[in-house]
């Protein structure tokens, strides 16, 4: 098969010579040589239209309907273009995006056609997370995983250290005031701190949390958590929260501020003003949105509560 790119390819999309990776530093150069300001952000709408509008016209003058056998680029099992073509067809589709590289175009088409597979984690998914990867015969355990599931690699990655901060047996913490008191002690103990003061406005590694659990019995995970959503505000939080004030309060700000997108949220900025940390911050407005919209339709509002 040979595909013609029917209209002039910019500068930025003839650098780089594997789009299913991220462009290499040298790579990089050469494109901030051409005076190209590289957008990384999240895809907008208009721009996800451009990768349909492109799709359906290649479709048609190629007389294909399935997008599958261009969705697997990356896996030499399955594809059987030539590279030559898979190139002149990732230029095809990144027909005016010239701020785009070629990787994230071809990454956002994949997104757009061949969608990962969403939602819990079953447990034959996680029996297998756990054999493959403890096996250590495979250099790329989550890329593989990630194609065998349909799922988002980081998805993989993040499920397998839950699954290793959380043992069979030990489900959710039924959260209560002297289980956070054994949370806040054990931090204490293991960080060497002689009061909660100095624990204001830090971030612990994972190590710390793995230490809290041994101490306490509590999960990594669940303890980590407790800490970052709730403890680090409540504990220094100068006055009394009222949460549906807070509600109030961001909503107004996040108007007045003309944030359209909810990767322009800057969550620092905001919590600094809120008195709050960050995540406190974000999960209390993710949960807002949660709670009135369905679960299928939580994408769509991330990239569009601004026009609603």
């Amino acid at each position: 098969m040979q595909i013609l790119v029917p209209f002039e390819v910019p500068e930025s999309h003839c650098i780089e010579t594997q789009f299913t990776h991220v462009p290499t530093e040298e790579q990089k150069g050469l494109l901030a040589q051409l005076g190209v300001r590289l957008k990384y952000k999240k895809f907008t709408p208009s721009e996800d239209a451009v990768i349909r509008k492109n799709w359906r016209r290649f479709r048609r003058e190629y007389h294909f309907e399935d997008s599958d056998a261009f969705t697997l680029f990356g896996s030499k099992h399955f594809c059987h273009l030539k590279y030559s073509e898979r190139k002149h067809f990732v230029q095809y589709l990144g027909h005016g995006l010239p701020h785009r590289t070629l990787c994230s175009i071809y990454g956002r088409f994949k997104v757009l056609y061949r969608p990962f597979v969403k939602g819990k984690f079953t447990e034959v998914e996680d029996d297998l997370i756990k054999t493959h990867v403890s096996k250590g015969m495979d250099r790329q355990p989550f890329s593989t995983l990630s194609k065998l599931f349909n799922r988002d690699r980081l998805s993989v990655y993040k499920r397998y250290k839950w699954i290793c901060g959380h043992p069979v047996g030990q489900g959710r913490v039924s959260w209560t005031l002297q289980k956070a008191e054994m949370v806040i002690k054990s931090l204490l103990k293991v960080t060497g701190s002689k009061n909660v003061e100095v624990l204001r406005n830090k971030h612990f590694p994972l190590s710390v949390w793995r230490k809290v659990e041994k101490d306490c019995g509590i999960g990594t995970c669940c303890a980590r958590d407790i800490w970052r959503f709730k403890l680090s505000t409540q504990l220094f939080c100068p006055e009394p929260l009222y949460l549906n004030e807070i509600r109030i309060k961001l909503i107004k700000r996040l108007y007045r501020d003309h944030v359209e997108w909810w990767q322009d949220i800057i969550w620092a900025d905001i919590a600094k003003d809120f008195g709050v940390s960050p995540m406190f911050l974000w999960s209390l407005f993710k949960k807002l949105l949660k709670s009135f919209f369905p679960r299928e339709n939580w994408e769509y509002v991330r990239t569009h509560f601004r026009g609603m």
